[in-house]
């Protein structure tokens, strides 16, 4: 799915922060019903995990991956006791004035069938339809 944000920018939401420290990160993975945490987030630079917090409570959370005039959007997340109460909306709107307050024009993401009436709801036109699967353990000829 796809979005263009250039037109979009102004004031930086300020429940909206940028979690840079490994404490940071476990704090949210040990939050998550999941309890996943992305193996080597920190030595990647490109990469930035952003959460919303409500309550001083990081209810939702997202990875930006930015390259250029596109920025990809990944491992969007609610905390089940908060959703449907509009903080994944929330997330993805400050998401994108930051992004496009940073120069990108796109933001793109895949989506779950949960994740795609938000994403519709916000605009995002859907590029593709498929889903790929490749399973590690098939001989490459």
């Amino acid at each position: 799915m796809r979005l263009d944000v250039s037109a979009l920018g102004g004031r930086p939401d300020s429940q909206i922060v940028r979690l840079s420290t490994l404490a940071e990160i476990e704090r949210l993975a040990a939050m998550r019903e999941d309890g996943r945490i992305i193996p080597g987030y920190l030595d990647d630079s490109a990469l930035s995990c952003f959460a919303l917090m409500a309550d001083n409570v990081p209810v939702a959370s997202a990875i930006v991956v930015g390259d250029g005039d596109t920025s990809v959007i990944e491992y969007v997340h609610t905390l089940e006791r908060y959703r449907r109460l509009g903080y994944g909306r929330w997330l993805m709107r400050g998401l994108q004035r930051l992004i496009a307050n940073e120069g990108a024009r796109w933001v793109v993401l895949s989506s779950n069938e949960r994740g795609r009436s938000l994403y519709d709801a916000l605009g995002y036109q859907r590029l593709s339809y498929e889903d790929i699967y490749r399973r590690q353990d098939l001989p490459r000829n």
